[in-house]
């Protein structure tokens, strides 16, 4: 018997329907592409779309979000260690992930597809406090524009208390939010396990409270430490808004009545300096003696290789000196420390007192370099004077003198906006150049001519690298008519 058309149409149906189905993932627009803090993603790393989620490439995000990447095969689990020092774990094939060994539930499953790890950027947006939005084919991934903050932990052992600060560094008013009576939160650590928790036990009241940070403002919110066992620890400090650690640093308790000195390597990050902890837990007074005026050195390497030395370049007084350091008394030896790329290095303490100068304590240590300038780009179809087509690029320094190295600057960059080449780099159009010196309060004015531009609509981009690696900071549409 034949078929009816109607039959036949509605096999056809079905048959689409469980092809349909067959396929777990759709694909994001064909020619998508990922943006991560205004650097696009190479064109084989795409995102895609499951169930109204869309995920993003693990590795190729993640390295581009400055952390180290790695894969668990074991566990079947993607591994990404942040700049900040939280380890961040994705297993496949399940609804969540761990932030330094808690969970965090996630609202649809990260998987494998085609040899590559996927996750969802869920994750970015309510765990990493990112802004991702879609603009056109275009997935941006980015820190939200609003005001910035930078965290450090100060360790008082003398007091028995560790703090942690909160500045913010942007050029505006901000203000926190707390859920409840409970500002902040500490961990302590050994290895991998939790030794003790700031807010285990703690009874805090359910009321809304507000804090409101001036541009330049520091506040340091302190807790009690509790009595631990000679060792080394790490502290790690949390703060509302991120379900990672804002800070860590390391934690040496010394024996109750050690036979030596102890030592202890601080870092300032709101300072940008180094700091050598000494403390005479022997019980009696000591006397210190350095054979020259220095007293103590610092070292930092990246990747093995040394980046920089406190004593290079200095010269010292071949003059005997002494200082007396008295029964449970510390003193700390500071030194400021260089503009470096952001990112994490391996630092090294040294003592010169009391014999051959000796490797002491070592940590690693995170540098976070915030850009302080502020950028503006303008089109103009013709100036005043009758020249243009141009660009305007106007750059503001509202802080204090500063003094860049050569390999720091920024540049414009000009693409197609539209059309099949979207996105194209147009060659011999924009500038780039080292910051320099540039002085606070002033402004400086750089002009692009854009005469061989073709018709069309264009994005002009600027982009600083004043942070360790080049980002988009200001950008602006225009059509050349």
């Amino acid at each position: 018997m034949r078929k009816s058309r109607w039959t036949s149409l509605a096999l056809t149906i079905a048959l689409v329907f469980s092809l349909a189905a067959a396929v777990p993932a759709a694909a994001a627009p064909a020619r998508s592409t990922i943006v991560v803090e205004g650097q696009e993603l190479h064109s084989r790393h795409r995102p895609m779309v499951v169930g109204g989620h869309t995920l993003v490439p693990f590795r190729a995000t993640f390295a581009a979000l400055g952390a180290r990447v790695s894969w668990d095969g074991a566990g079947r689990s993607a591994v990404a260690v942040m700049p900040g020092g939280s380890t961040i774990r994705f297993p496949m094939d399940q609804a969540q992930a761990t932030v330094d060994g808690r969970v965090v539930q996630l609202p649809i499953s990260s998987r494998l597809s085609q040899g590559t790890s996927y996750v969802p950027t869920a994750f970015l947006s309510d765990v990493l406090g990112l802004q991702v939005r879609w603009d056109v084919e275009r997935l941006i991934i980015e820190t939200p524009p609003k005001s910035r903050f930078e965290y450090g932990i100060i360790v008082d052992l003398p007091n028995g208390r560790v703090g942690l600060t909160v500045k913010n560094i942007s050029n505006q008013r901000a203000q926190v939010t707390f859920n409840s009576s409970q500002t902040h939160d500490f961990i302590i650590r050994q290895g991998s396990n939790k030794v003790w928790q700031a807010s285990d036990g703690q009874a805090y009241l359910m009321l809304i409270m507000n804090e409101t940070f001036n541009p330049g403002q520091a506040r340091t919110y302190w807790t009690g430490l509790p009595q631990l066992a000679a060792g080394s620890y790490v502290v790690e400090a949390y703060f509302p808004g991120s379900q990672a650690a804002v800070a860590r640093t390391t934690l040496n308790i010394p024996a109750p009545t050690p036979s030596r000195l102890t030592y202890g390597l601080l870092h300032d990050a709101n300072n940008q300096r180094l700091g050598l902890m000494v403390y005479n837990g022997t019980g009696k007074d000591v006397t210190l003696t350095f054979p020259t005026s220095k007293t103590h050195d610092f070292v930092l390497r990246k990747n093995g290789v040394k980046v920089w030395q406190a004593s290079d370049d200095q010269v010292y007084l071949q003059v005997v000196q002494q200082r007396q350091l008295r029964a449970g008394e510390h003193v700390v030896y500071w030194t400021d420390l260089p503009d470096l790329p952001g990112g994490t290095y391996a630092a090294e303490a040294y003592f010169a007192g009391n014999g051959a100068e000796r490797r002491v304590a070592s940590s690693d240590i995170t540098i976070v370099r915030r850009d302080p300038l502020r950028y503006n780009i303008s089109f103009q179809a013709r100036s005043m004077l009758g020249n243009g087509p141009r660009l305007t690029l106007e750059i503001r320094n509202p802080v204090e003198d500063l003094t860049m190295p050569a390999q720091f600057g920024y540049r414009i960059v000009v693409k197609k906006a539209t059309g099949p080449d979207a996105g194209q780099v147009m060659p011999g159009v924009g500038f780039g150049q080292s910051l320099g010196t540039f002085a606070g309060g002033a402004t400086r004015y750089h002009y692009v001519t854009l005469h061989n531009l073709p018709t069309g609509t264009y994005l002009a981009e600027v982009q600083s690298n004043i942070e360790g690696s080049y980002r988009t900071v200001a950008a602006t549409y225009f059509v050349m008519p």
